[in-house]
């Protein structure tokens, strides 16, 4: 009942906001038009037409909008922002592609542009007042508050839900107070018998004395027998039950749930590339783009490389060096050598002015040239163009004493580039800080990965070769 009221308001907020877009919309048209902006009447039609363009991305994009963005009441002023600028993203992306693929001439561009300045504002206004304010009418008209029982063993859940209940989390709602399995000792310091309304046994006393219309179980931690009890109850007396997953509170971590078979299974996190269609898709770029790289780009940096290992450091071309891979599989990732051949100890991270690094050799580390010859990994599946860095197994023990999460970085296959250095975590890693915001990305990476996320890091990477960070060396 919590989530579809959740849902519910969530689509009453689209339609309102989408309601105001369309009013600002008009309202501009007859604006401008009032205001002499165009010598002559503008039509109506194509206008109409973009109107609704701009219904269908509103709708499209709360359609397909992240669950943790949903949650309207609930989100901090980041992540407003963040679901106001992916509404404006959709209104532009889908009005450009309708002006382009329809070759409108009669739409002023004038128009839109006022119309796409205002808009952004607008949305993000829009997503910071309405809820609330939504919330309070749709009680209002159609509901009054609800009285809920909890059955707990002590009043930490009393007050978890009634801050929650506070915050518009749960709508609707209000606490009577609770019960608990046996009497508690209010002897006790700290203990008394505020909202306290008895015992399990005295629930039929209790749910007519206060005219209870719904029963909370703040975790599943009762007995069965209980639990069956409790149901029965409920579905006799046309009283909801609701039972809270306190599993992500028992691990730390927030859990997804997958319907396998007809058995929930609860996960850690979510793992969109482990969908076999996913990875077909993920594959066939890498390979696509491997092949295009190997053939037009590898020739030509394979002899730049070439002629300054023979200018400054003579030697192997190519650097071969153990590395940790998806299921910790060991691998040799190839780079062009950047150091000398002597360069003592293998397991030294490069450093900003390091001796060991040849002066055009920095040249192919800054501007990642040193890279290229990983697409011979990606080719043979060892790597992907985008995935968490792969790093050397005697790295991966020390890191993985900073952060108790790293080796889950080893879900996925590692990449040439990836979350984390485009967020500027590339290079040397001197502080635990540095360890533990790499892997931060990473995970972020593995359990939302989308196809347009690895366009993004890879337009992103592009404009890091050619204007390289401050961190490049």
């Amino acid at each position: 009942m919590l989530t579809n009221r959740a849902s519910g308001l969530y689509r009453i907020h689209t339609g309102a906001q989408t309601v105001v877009v369309l009013c600002y919309f008009a309202l501009l048209y007859f604006a401008l038009g009032l205001a002499g902006v165009w010598e002559e009447a503008l039509p109506t039609e194509p206008y109409l037409s973009y109107a609704l363009v701009v219904v269908v991305a509103l709708i499209g994009e709360a359609w397909t909008r992240p669950e943790r963005l949903r949650w309207m009441l609930e989100l901090s002023r980041r992540n407003l922002r963040r679901a106001s600028l992916r509404q404006f993203v959709a209104v532009v992306l889908v009005l450009s592609v309708f002006l382009v693929s329809t070759h409108d001439l009669r739409i002023s561009r004038r128009f839109f542009g006022l119309f796409l300045v205002g808009t952004l504002p607008l949305l993000h206004f829009t997503n910071h007042l309405l809820p609330t304010r939504l919330l309070k009418v749709v009680l209002r008209i159609f509901e009054k508050k609800q009285a809920n029982i909890l059955i707990v063993e002590d009043r930490k859940a009393l007050a978890f839900f009634e801050k929650k209940i506070r915050s518009g989390v749960y709508p609707g709602m209000a606490v009577a107070g609770y019960v608990t399995r046996k009497r508690p000792d209010f002897s006790r310091p700290g203990m008394n018998s505020k909202r306290w309304l008895g015992t399990v046994e005295d629930i039929a006393s209790v749910v007519e004395a206060h005219s209870i219309r719904q029963i909370v179980l703040p975790g599943l931690s009762f007995e069965p027998a209980v639990g069956r009890k409790l149901r029965a109850f409920c579905e006799a007396k046309g009283i909801r039950l609701v039972l809270v997953n306190d599993a992500p509170e028992r691990l730390g971590c927030r859990l997804t749930m997958t319907d396998i078979g007809g058995m929930e299974i609860l996960s850690p996190r979510s793992e969109p590339l482990e969908d076999p269609l996913n990875q077909a898709m993920k594959r066939f770029a890498d390979t696509v783009f491997a092949l295009g790289v190997l053939a037009f780009v590898f020739p030509f940096t394979s002899l730049f490389a070439l002629l300054a290992h023979r200018a400054q450091s003579p030697g192997p071309l190519f650097y071969r060096q153990e590395r940790t891979g998806r299921g910790g599989k060991r691998f040799f990732i190839i780079k062009y050598r950047s150091l000398h051949v002597d360069n003592g100890n293998a397991a030294q991270q490069v450093s900003k002015g390091d001796s060991r690094v040849f002066p055009l050799g920095r040249f192919l580390r800054k501007s990642s040239m040193d890279e290229i010859p990983q697409f011979i990994n990606v080719l043979k599946g060892e790597m992907s163009l985008v995935g968490p860095r792969p790093h050397l197994p005697e790295h991966d023990v020390a890191f993985a004493d900073v952060s108790e999460s790293y080796m889950v970085r080893t879900f996925v296959k590692p990449g040439i580039t990836g979350l984390a250095q485009v967020k500027g975590y590339r290079g040397e890693t001197r502080t635990r800080a540095q360890i533990r915001n790499r892997v931060r990305w990473d995970l972020v990476y593995l359990e939302r990965w989308t196809i347009l996320m690895d366009i993004w890091i890879v337009l992103q990477t592009v404009i890091q070769v050619i204007k390289p960070p401050k961190g490049a060396y």
